[in-house]
C-alpha cells in the first residue's frame, strides 16, 4: 500500500537524522542514493520524498531487484513493455559490481514495523536530542510526549466528526485512529523506549530498518 511504504519510509528517514543527531557512525555509502549527509541533515522529510524518496521506496507492483549474494533475482511487472523491460535491465548493471552492491535496490523494512510504537520510540528520541530538553527529568520528556500526543487526538478527533458530519461514511470515509494516551509515564519506561530507540537508530546507521537490536528486551 502506497500509505504504508510512505510511513515506513518517514520513520526510516527521521531515525536516520536521529542517527546523524547521535553523531553515530552513519554508513553513507549505503545511503549514498537518498543524497549527501548535508542534504539529509537540512531537508524536511516532505521535501525529501519528493525529490528522491518515492523513487527509492518503489510500489509493491513496481520493478523489485533483490541481490542474493551469488545471483540477482528480478522481479518484473506484466505491464512492462519490451523497451521499459530492457531500461529495467540496466538497473542490474550495479549489483554485478561488488562495490556498489550494498547501495543499490528498492529499500524495504527489514522486519514488521509497529508504526505506532516506533513512531512513539522516535519521538521521545528527538525530545531527548533536543538542547532545550536534553536535561529535564524523563517524567517531564514522557510528559510532553503525552501533550503532543494528545493534540493529534483532539486534532484527529475534530477531523473525523467532520468528515461524518459531511457524509463521510458514504463516501466510504474510513475513520483516522488516534494514537492511544501514554498510560504509562515513569522513568523507567521512558529510559526503555529510549534505549529501543537508539537501538534502532544504531541499525539505520548501517542501512537496516527497523533492525533487530530493539527486540531485546
Amino acid at each position: 500500500m502506497a500509505g504504508q511504504r510512505k510511513s515506513t519510509a518517514r520513520l526510516w528517514f527521521r531515525y536516520l537524522k536521529a542517527a546523524q543527531v547521535m553523531e553515530l557512525p552513519v554508513d553513507w555509502v549505503r545511503y549514498r542514493d537518498w543524497g549527501t549527509p548535508e542534504e539529509i541533515q537540512s531537508l524536511t522529510f516532505n521535501a525529501w520524498w519528493e525529490t528522491t524518496g518515492r523513487r527509492l521506496f518503489p510500489l509493491d507492483t513496481e520493478l523489485t531487484i533483490e541481490d542474493r549474494e551469488d545471483f540477482v533475482v528480478v522481479t518484473i511487472p506484466k505491464r512492462f513493455s519490451a523497451v521499459e523491460v530492457r531500461q529495467a535491465m540496466k538497473r542490474v548493471t550495479p549489483h554485478l559490481h561488488a562495490g556498489k552492491r550494498a547501495a543499490v535496490g528498492a529499500w524495504k523494512a527489514d522486519g514488521v514495523v509497529r508504526y505506532a510504537d516506533l513512531a512513539k520510540y522516535l519521538r521521545l528520541l528527538e525530545i531527548q536530542n533536543s538542547p532545550t530538553r536534553h536535561g529535564e527529568p524523563m517524567k517531564r520528556k514522557l510528559g510532553q510526549l503525552e501533550a503532543e500526543y494528545a493534540g493529534i487526538r483532539e486534532k484527529l478527533e475534530n477531523r473525523n466528526a467532520k468528515m461524518l458530519a459531511n457524509g463521510g461514511k458514504k463516501q466510504g470515509y474510513s475513520k483516522i485512529r488516534a494514537p492511544s494516551p501514554i498510560s504509562d509515564l515513569t522513568a523507567a519506561t521512558g529510559y526503555r523506549w529510549l534505549k529501543k530507540a537508539t537501538a534502532i537508530a544504531k541499525d539505520v546507521a548501517k542501512g537496516r530498518f527497523p533492525g533487530r537490536g530493539f527486540r531485546t528486551p
